[in-house]
């Protein structure tokens, strides 16, 4: 019987969105590039007090992977080792920090290591919140509950795309300061440890938050599944991963689905997207084209819970994947008309309603569907050092794409950009219907006997 969105329940759901609103740090972190990269090629908002160069730009939008790939491995180990909650409580603190940092940076290196600082926080969020969502949660609402993660990076984003191009650039980042302190403080007050590392440690424990998440007496059944769950330890090292064909399987799938996602293209859209909405600013405004982008986002978000329990994760991706191919192609073909023929007025309104199509498909499925799958494939022991594994490919992804965007878009211009991520679409979409296998509705349990056949 599902479980209803209803009060008896109130722990679960308070307890999961507190851990979501990690993916609202995610979004102000992946979307911070976006309207700071143009105040820094202005003067009247600069705390630099000149431009950045092109190399400059790129490294900003992507030297936080160091930080990220140092977070994901570091919580990957010490979650399964002291718990989810506790890693996320320390991990929130450099965050705080590099958002300190960034409030009044004295030259370009103290940027680049406030987003280093605040990138071991997003490591920490991507590899333990996924995992620990799906391990509050029970496999009648799990799908909904870690497809929240959308919604709230969705939202972090329209915070940034809010606040940063029309406040002040020190006002910008106290703002994200203190919602990431917040964030620290509900965590710390409401949110229970996962009942799967309890039950390894404190059984009674572990019944008892149990009993608090489900709101009833009897857990029993619950609680055998979960201990049948993580008595099927493996030693957690790579190694081990890359022996066992199951768990092969898993790493494969699991890095082959954040690897499409990166290269459905929006990291480029993210960092970017205000740069490169000033080519069309007869239409609107850049930051205005990148806000109205963000709060569909943001209102697209509630799509994914909706659907990802009724219709499945594999057929959502799919579908997800063909709107990302042809919308990725119709933006491209508009800035090839543009450099073709400058004078394009009449279709000045089709990047942004592009645009907004693209995020809903996006949205759909593949923003949320590789996360969930990573959450739910791995068995107890291999969670911490295969979703950081997954968690470090996603982000070196980000990393060689930020990166190099500037030199790729002076050789092959934005409409060349992304009619390559239109045709890297065709390979993500094949991916879902090969290799995918339907989660929907099934136990952690059942997820690795499928796995492991």
């Amino acid at each position: 019987m599902k479980a209803p969105w209803n009060c008896k329940n109130s722990l679960l759901y308070a307890s999961v969105f507190i851990v979501q609103i990690g993916s609202f740090i995610d979004g102000c972190f992946m979307s911070w590039t976006s309207p700071i990269i143009v105040k820094l090629n202005k003067l009247d908002d600069n705390p630099l007090g000149r431009s950045l160069t092109e190399t400059e730009e790129g490294f900003l939008s992507c030297i936080g992977v160091i930080g990220v790939s140092l977070g994901s491995y570091a919580t990957g180990y010490l979650s399964a080792k002291y718990g989810k909650k506790k890693i996320l409580l320390i991990m929130a603190f450099p965050a705080i920090a590099g958002c300190l940092i960034l409030t009044c940076p004295q030259n370009v290196w103290w940027l680049l290591f406030g987003r280093s600082i605040w990138g071991i926080t997003i490591g920490a969020n991507l590899t333990v919140a996924p995992v620990y969502v799906a391990e509050l949660s029970d496999s009648s609402n799990r799908g909904k509950l870690c497809s929240l993660k959308v919604l709230f990076m969705n939202v972090g984003i329209l915070l940034s795309m809010g606040a940063g191009p029309f406040t002040s650039f020190r006002v910008y980042h106290w703002i994200l300061t203190s919602s990431f302190v917040l964030h620290f403080i509900l965590l710390l007050i409401v949110v229970p440890e996962s009942p799967y590392f309890l039950a390894d440690k404190r059984l009674d424990e572990a019944e008892n938050v149990l009993k608090k998440l489900r709101h009833k007496d009897d857990v029993k059944e619950e609680l055998n599944g979960i201990q049948q769950y993580i008595e099927e330890k493996v030693e957690g090292s790579l190694s081990e991963i890359l022996r066992d064909k199951g768990l092969r399987r898993g790493l494969i799938l699991g890095c082959g689905l954040v690897f499409f996602q990166q290269f459905a293209g929006v990291s480029i859209i993210m960092s970017y997207g205000q740069k490169i909405f000033e080519d069309v600013n007869e239409f609107l405004p850049s930051a205005w084209s990148a806000l109205i982008i963000a709060a569909m986002e943001a209102i697209f978000g509630f799509v994914a819970p909706i659907f990802i329990d009724r219709s499945g994760r594999k057929i959502l991706l799919i579908i997800s994947d063909i709107g990302i191919i042809i919308t990725l192609s119709i933006f491209g073909l508009y800035f090839f008309l543009k450099k073709h023929e400058p004078s394009l007025d009449y279709l000045n309104w089709l990047p942004l309603t592009t645009m907004i199509i693209y995020k809903f498909m996006y949205t759909l499925g593949s923003a949320a569907v590789p996360w969930i799958v990573v959450g739910e494939i791995f068995p107890q022991e291999m969670k911490g050092i295969a979703v950081a594994t997954v968690t470090a490919v996603s982000a070196w992804t980000t990393f060689v794409l930020c990166l190099s965007y500037n030199s790729v878009n002076h050789i092959i211009g934005v409409y060349g950009i992304f009619w390559s991520f239109s045709a890297i679409g065709v390979s993500a979409l094949l991916f879902a219907i090969f290799f995918l296998f339907e989660t929907k509705g099934k136990s952690l349990q059942e997820i690795q006997d499928i796995i492991n056949r």
